[in-house]
This record gives C-alpha cells, sequence and structure tokens, in this order.
C-alpha cells in the first residue's frame, strides 16, 4: 500500500556481490580502523542520525530512547555571526542542542558551514573569518569529543559552488583544522562529507594534503538505486587511497556521515515502508562489517507529507514524530544487539546471503539476510514476516550443535531453536533475522 512503483534492486547483486566477495573476501575480516577516539564496533556505539532541529525537543528524547549514539547537523556561519567578531550561540539553539544531548549520552557530529553576508569566502580575509568562527564554536563546545565537520558536499554543485575551486575549499580546510584542533583537544576535524563516494575529487583533495589536516575521512555513500551491499567495492577503493596518500603511522578511519533510503525518490522510484525498515538496518550493519565506526543514517524524520525528494520521505519517522517501520526496526537492532562487537561476516556458500557474527563477553549472536532476488516473489508485504511466503528460501548457518533464539527485524519473538548437528537451518530474506545463541556444546 506503500508504493505504486518498485526498485527493482536484487537483479544486479549477484554480479557485484560476486566481484566484492572475491576481492574483500568473506572469511577474512579487516583490522579494526576506527582508532580509540572514534565508536567501537558494539553495538550501538556508533549509530546516529542526521537531525534538522535546535533546541532540546521531545525529539532527543525519542532519538535516545531508541539507543541512537550520535546525531549530525549544522552549525551555521551566517546565524551565528550576524555582526563582525560578535559570536550568538543560546539564541540560535545551539546551546541548548548540545546540552541536551549531552544530558541523553547522545555525541554530536558538528558541520561548520553556511554562508555570511559580511564576507567573502573567495578571499582570504573571508576564510580567515570563517575559520575564527570554526575556533569559536570549538572553544564553546569544547571537552566534549564533538567531531568538527568541514562543510558538506563541497563536490555538490548546490553546496560547493560557494568556492571557486577545490583549493579554496582545501585552504579553508587547513585553517579550519589547525584552529579547531588548538581550540578543543577532545575533538576531531573530519572532512570532506562529499557526496557520494567521489574517488577521482578525494584523491585529488589526498594529494594536495587533506590527509595530513584531518582526522577521519567523512563521505555520503547514498546508492541510488542499489541496495546497501554494493558499497563495498567503494570502500575498498577510497581505503586503497587513503592507505596511498596518509601520512607514515597515521590510522584514518573512513566515517559514513550521511546515508538513507527515502520512500520516494527523485525520479519517482519508491520503496514500501518495509524496504526501508530492511535498509536501514542494512546500511548500519554493511558499515560495521566493513570497519566503518560511525553511520549516520539520513534523517531523523521527514520534512514534509509529500513530495519527491529526499527530505520529505527519508525519515525514519513522520513528521508528527510517529514512529515508521524504520523506528521499530532500529529500536528492535539496539536493543536485541546491545553491546555485541562485530566480529566476522561467516561464509554460507553464497555471496549474496549475509551471515554477521557478534560477540558480547562469552555471549554470541548472528544476523542473517540475504540480497538475492529469491525473495521478491513473496510480495511486498513478506518483509514482516518471511516465514508466510510460498516461495521461501533456506540457508544453513555454519554454526556448533547448539540453542538459540530467533528475532524478526520488527521485533518479534520467533521461536527456539536447538540443533543436535553442525548447522543449523534457517529461513532467510531481505528482512535481516537475529539468532541470539545460548551456547553450544
Amino acid at each position: 500500500m506503500f508504493m505504486t512503483k518498485r526498485f527493482s534492486l536484487s537483479t544486479r547483486s549477484g554480479a557485484f556481490l560476486v566481484a566484492f566477495a572475491t576481492c574483500v573476501g568473506i572469511m577474512n575480516p579487516m583490522p579494526d580502523l576506527a582508532g580509540e577516539d572514534f565508536p567501537t564496533l558494539t553495538i550501538p556505539d556508533g549509530l546516529g542520525l542526521n537531525i534538522h532541529f535546535t533546541g532540546e525537543p521531545r525529539d532527543l528524547d525519542r532519538i535516545a530512547k531508541a539507543g541512537f549514539g550520535y546525531v549530525r547537523t549544522g552549525i551555521r556561519w551566517g546565524q551565528v555571526e550576524q555582526e563582525k567578531g560578535v559570536y550568538e550561540y543560546g539564541g540560535t539553539g545551539y546551546d541548548a542542542l548540545t546540552a541536551g544531548c549531552r544530558e541523553r549520552d547522545i555525541h554530536i557530529l558538528y558541520i561548520l558551514l553556511g554562508r555570511n553576508d559580511l564576507y567573502d569566502l573567495g578571499n582570504r580575509k573571508g576564510r580567515e573569518a570563517f575559520a575564527a568562527f570554526a575556533s569559536k564554536t570549538a572553544e564553546r563546545y569544547a571537552g566534549h569529543g564533538i567531531l568538527w565537520e568541514v562543510w558538506n558536499e563541497p563536490n555538490h554543485h548546490r553546496f560547493g559552488r560557494i568556492f571557486d575551486s577545490m583549493e579554496q575549499y582545501l585552504e579553508l580546510t587547513r585553517q579550519v583544522a589547525r584552529r579547531v584542533h588548538k581550540a578543543d583537544p577532545s575533538g576531531k576535524v573530519v572532512a570532506p562529507a562529499t557526496s557520494g563516494i567521489a574517488l577521482n575529487w578525494l584523491e585529488k583533495a589526498f594529494e594536495e594534503g587533506l590527509l595530513h589536516r584531518i582526522d577521519a575521512v567523512t563521505v555520503h555513500p547514498y546508492r541510488r538505486h542499489e541496495p546497501p551491499e554494493s558499497v563495498i567495492e567503494d570502500y575498498r577503493k577510497l581505503r586503497a587511497l587513503i592507505q596511498r596518500y596518509a601520512p607514515d603511522g597515521k590510522s584514518i578511519p573512513i566515517i559514513s556521515g550521511e546515508w538513507g533510503y527515502p520512500m520516494i525518490h527523485w525520479d519517482d522510484s519508491r520503496l514500501t515502508a518495509g524496504q526501508q525498515a530492511q535498509y536501514f538496518v542494512r546500511t548500519y550493519l554493511v558499515n560495521l562489517h566493513q570497519r566503518v565506526p560511525l553511520h549516520i543514517y539520513y534523517q531523523w524524520k521527514n520534512e514534509a507529507t509529500t513530495g519527491p525528494n529526499l527530505g520529505p520521505n527519508s525519515g525514519i519517522v513522520q513528521r508528527d514524530l510517529t514512529p515508521k517501520p524504520a523506528y521499530e526496526a532500529a529500536a528492535t537492532l539496539t536493543e536485541t544487539l546491545a553491546g555485541y562487537r562485530f566480529v566476522k561476516r561467516l561464509d554460507c556458500g553464497d555471496p549474496a546471503d549475509f551471515v554477521l557474527k557478534f560477540r558480547k563477553g562469552q555471549k554470541e549472536a548472528v544476523v542473517f539476510w540475504t540480497t538475492g532476488k529469491e525473495n521478491q516473489a513473496l510480495g511486498a508485504w513478506a518483509w514482516e514476516n518471511p516465514s508466510r511466503g510460498k516461495k521461501r528460501k533456506r540457508i544453513v548457518l555454519p554454526l556448533e550443535p547448539g540453542s538459540g533464539r530467533l528475532v524478526s527485524m520488527l521485533g518479534d519473538r520467533e521461536k527456539a531453536l536447538t540443533w543436535e548437528t553442525k548447522g543449523v537451518k534457517c529461513v532467510i530474506s531481505q528482512s535481516p533475522r537475529y539468532l541470539l545463541l545460548k551456547g553450544t556444546r
């Protein structure tokens, strides 16, 4: 009932999955590249949301209740400095937002951005003024481990046209990084928040020394019509560039700063509410699998009720805060796997099938789903309960004899399982399911 035209996502999934399974390797996890100053690969440490509000509305309570540990939003230069050298934070709502997040144990990624009619970023004095604004902002909120991001999507015409060249943006980043690191030693400077994983643009920026200035590389890995798993090859290429241009001995993680799936896209292609929920969970799980320590989903709530636009339809709640299935899926994920740390991906023979292993002390769990097209025949409603479809794909999870309990994507505790021999057979669909292991024998 939520869609008139559906994505055909799985028809291409087999080809790219075979390719990245060969390139990346299923059984050999990559080293943990996050570093001690970034979130760990433990759920929900690095799970966040993009928001478009300031102050301390009831939204923050809902966000905290669902288990999110980060929010990302912009601090706009033109709002803060309306008179040269005078910076206003209280009246703009940034003080209240910062305090409200702190009270709820929500970490912040603040984007430093925006025009200011008092200055021209095209000249040196304008960039120095922006760096001064960035320094004052970091000093005001110092000591709380904030991630400071320099601009948003400078490679996109909508946000980057204020700069005459990439060199101007890189010069701005150099000045901001130097001053913010000094003003807030607890914080980290991240950039460049590219639209997509723009490898050519990023390599040029790396050649010009960007990696010498920042602590993490932020990208927005939107997939257009591809499922979340298609990001893996792009991450592999980006990591190769980082390793090539990073200073010796410097570990620079990748941050997924903005990535979501609207229910109505620019070209009017659509997702059901259930498919959006699937992709919400899978974007986070794929980022964990790829050792990306911070995943900030776009976005918290719909900006409008209608319209073929990324903003109006991409929230996990409605504009009035009514939860969508994606919110329920998020709450299920963070509650079911709270404290579990990603270990590795298990090989089940089919690169279209994802089986991720997690551990919490002596406890273990696996999460599994498929990108294959077999379950398309189940219909638009099958995301809610994959076991009801006529055509069901099954998988043998490579687990030692033991027992466990299945939990569905939306939190239904489906049933207890016991298996006496190695391997347990389960129905697998495009909706991730959780198997909480009670022990092996």
